[in-house]
């Protein structure tokens, strides 16, 4: 993958996780069981396929300031991932 594209799908992933981070923050579902169902959910959709990406790619010299575009590891991600939908938010 060209160093552009690699930058690209890196921020661009980061904008869309703090953009849906700050959408879920309206959202609040007080059964714990279906707040826990809909974060396994995305986890289970969004964490494996970043985490393979950003695997292969988190070393691939691409940009002098890779900190600019790699901005979560995948444990980041699942830990975003437990905060959204929680009624204390």
């Amino acid at each position: 993958i060209a160093a552009k594209s690699l930058k690209d799908r890196f921020s661009g992933f980061s904008r869309e996780l703090e953009e849906a981070a700050k959408n879920q923050r309206t959202y609040s579902v007080p059964d714990a069981r279906l707040r826990e169902a809909l974060r396994r959910e995305l986890q289970q959709s969004i964490v494996p396929h970043y985490s393979a990406f950003y695997s292969k790619y988190k070393n691939t010299p691409f940009s002098k300031n890779p900190t600019k575009y790699i901005k979560y590891t995948p444990e980041n991600v699942t830990s975003m991932i437990k905060t959204f939908f929680d009624t204390s938010a």
